[in-house]
């Protein structure tokens, strides 16, 4: 992830990613840069089990104040090829079988659509 700021001289950026309220990961660095926000064991999302991640970014100032903040969330997935018994490839889907993978940047879920956290009363 990027995160660029106006005036950014000085300001970072803190990622962090949650599993409900277990922190799994945390990156920092110079506003502007790339940040990369390990995962250990990542537990990956599927249409059978759509498992989300949360982020929190937060702009820090030169110390630890932070000037800005937002959240958002993320899935995790593994994409691969292998070869099909006839030696053609074939890019194994999630549930196993084989299919082509979507020309899209966005993951989808079962019906199409963009996953989403499920909002609660």
């Amino acid at each position: 992830m990027s995160a660029t700021a106006a005036g950014g001289a000085g300001l970072r950026v803190k990622a962090v990613a949650k599993a409900g309220s277990k922190v799994v990961g945390t990156a920092t660095g110079a506003a502007g840069t790339e940040l990369r926000v390990p995962v250990p064991n990542a537990k990956l999302w599927s249409p059978d089990s759509p498992f989300l991640y949360d982020l929190q970014v937060t702009l820090l100032d030169g110390g630890d104040k932070a000037v800005d903040s937002v959240g958002s969330y993320f899935g995790m997935r593994q994409i691969g090829t292998a070869r099909g018994a006839d030696g053609s490839c074939a890019s194994p889907s999630t549930a196993g079988s084989c299919s082509t993978w979507p020309t899209s940047t966005r993951a989808s879920g079962p019906t199409g659509s963009t996953p989403h956290r499920p909002t609660t009363p």
